[in-house]
């Protein structure tokens, strides 16, 4: 919730957005100590004013309202009635069939949207479980949930943000905001206030957004939007707003037809009864039930609902979320995707591809994504075997047979050369080479080990999903997972595992973008020597 003072609610100043506002606006606008922070009991006071720091309106996915959301379709309406008339008649197969097709419905469409539901429900459980705050003059980690308006937040590389904050001091911090603006790239902070209220989101640098992570650096910031109010919560607002009761155009065919043939089926009964006088005894009412019955296509909505279901797992194998079987007709109208982010079609993660040293040229690194499985190779030229100055060599042959001295000789290459001496030679052409602890060049392992050590990221494997993830700037993660393919990541190099020289780092100097370099000092344990 976005926290003003009440003497404050109609005077301009509450207008001006927290992004316009210097530091002291600020902490007179949210009423806080920048020493201090809030006391326990303001904290709990205005928790109790404000509420607790969450997404609300979506809940946990209840069951018994998706199981309606099956049944209430006038296709299925009309099959219900015709098996109440079955059992009336005592017409156990047919009820029993109809039985079956709305089972098979309602089962395949209850439990695709309900997964679909959980994993949506799920998504709300991204932000930090607790966060790092300042109250009266103490830091204590305090759960996410009990963030408030004017907390002073603490954030570090690797936190999620927990609330949306005015940042008041930063020292070379990062957030990856790719979430909320798509862009791929870390975003870099600052403290100055904009003089621009309409700024958009993305160039607002001295604010950080719930739900966003930090890669790098450190700063604090006051928290001046929790809940609903932040952000993303106004992305959630805007989804919750949508007009759920408008039907596709699907449906509104398949409406339309159930009461043309649900008409069609009256008349039918009418027509039934017309042509024996409406002398109805039993053989006549069953005989007109069977005819209804039989205009209705029973089987049309089990086709439906499985076509959907069959298109849903086809999006879920390319990781699609789908919540509602319906959106696929929407999904399958769609001819043009129009994006002004790169991040919002990417997945916001590099990788390195190629390096290149002086003096040995260009290495390819295979493998994609975080996973540190690959090989680096390298094309070196095969030597040039030298022939004697004598040699005649015959280009009629395809196979490039020399007659030297009347003796036939095959060579091996793709071109030939004369040398300064006169004497001709061929070329070897090109191998591929894979680079490995035991054949690497010094240069090549020393690239290697600042690759590695000269970096704050992260590389970790989900052991529940089966994917590596990275934590801090991507630039980091894939030089990271270039030094993890060679078997040289920061956890080997560190570790007296014996494969390598273990080392530690002694000092660490953070990326500074104003000399554009970050430096680490670390020792050999083995001879301690120190590098820079």
């Amino acid at each position: 919730m976005i926290f003003r003072s009440k003497k404050a609610d109609k005077n301009a100043r509450t207008i001006k957005p927290y992004h316009c506002m210097d530091i002291d606006q600020v902490v007179n606008d949210l009423n806080v100590n920048l020493d201090t922070g809030l006391s326990a009991s303001e904290a709990e006071h205005r928790l109790t004013i404000y509420g607790i720091n969450e997404m609300r309106g979506g809940g946990r996915p209840s069951a018994f309202k998706i199981l309606v959301r099956q049944l209430t379709n006038i296709m299925v309406i009309i099959l219900v009635a015709a098996i109440v008339v079955s059992f009336v008649t005592k017409d156990w197969i047919e009820a029993g069939v109809l039985i079956g097709v709305i089972g098979f419905n309602t089962a395949v469409g209850f439990f695709q949207e309900f997964k679909a539901e959980k994993t949506m429900d799920s998504l709300r459980k991204m932000s930090s479980p607790t966060s790092r705050v300042l109250r009266s003059g103490q830091q204590v980690v305090v759960p996410t949930i009990d963030l408030v308006p004017g907390d002073i937040l603490y954030l570090e590389s690797g936190d999620v943000v927990g609330a949306d904050c005015r940042l008041f001091e930063v020292f070379n911090f990062d957030t990856d905001e790719a979430l909320l603006t798509g862009e791929a790239l870390p975003i870099s902070k600052c403290v100055a206030a904009f003089s621009d209220p309409e700024l958009p989101l993305g160039d607002r640098t001295n604010l950080s957004f719930a739900s966003t992570t930090v890669t790098k650096g450190r700063s604090k910031g006051i928290v001046y939007a929790t809940g609903m109010s932040s952000e993303v919560g106004k992305i959630a607002k805007k989804l919750m707003e949508t007009n759920k009761t408008k039907k596709t155009p699907l449906q509104k065919s398949l409406d339309k037809m159930a009461w043309i043939l649900l008409a069609i089926a009256i008349i039918s009964v009418l027509i039934v009864f017309g042509a024996n006088k409406f002398k109805i005894n039993t053989d006549v009412l069953l005989y007109a039930i069977g005819l209804a019955i039989a205009t209705i296509p029973e089987g049309l909505v089990a086709v439906v609902t499985l076509i959907m279901s069959l298109g849903v797992h086809t999006l879920a194998k390319k990781r699609a979320l789908v919540r509602q079987l319906v959106a696929l007709e929407s999904l399958g109208s769609i001819t043009n995707i129009c994006s002004d982010k790169t991040g919002t079609l990417t997945q916001a993660k590099m990788v390195m591809v190629r390096a290149w040293l002086p003096g040995e040229g260009f290495f390819s690194v295979s493998g994609l994504g975080l996973e540190p499985v690959g090989e680096i190779t390298k094309k070196v030229p095969l030597p040039r075997v030298a022939r004697p100055p004598n040699a005649v060599v015959n280009f009629s042959t395809p196979s490039h047979t020399d007659e030297v001295n009347g003796t036939a000789c095959s060579i091996q290459s793709e071109k030939v050369q004369l040398l300064d001496d006169g004497k001709s030679t061929a070329s070897g052409g090109e191998k591929t080479v894979t680079v490995d602890a035991t054949n690497m060049s010094a240069s090549f392992r020393r690239l290697a080990e600042a690759a590695s050590l000269c970096n704050m990221s992260e590389i970790k494997h989900n052991a529940e999903t089966g994917e590596w993830v990275g934590i801090g700037d991507p630039t980091e993660i894939a030089l990271q997972v270039f030094a993890s393919k060679l078997s040289m990541g920061k956890p080997q190099l560190t570790s007296n595992s014996g494969a390598h020289d273990s080392w530690s780092v002694v000092c660490e100097y953070p990326f500074d973008s104003t000399i554009k370099r970050m430096s680490v000092v670390v020792r050999n344990e083995s001879t301690g020597e120190q590098l820079v």
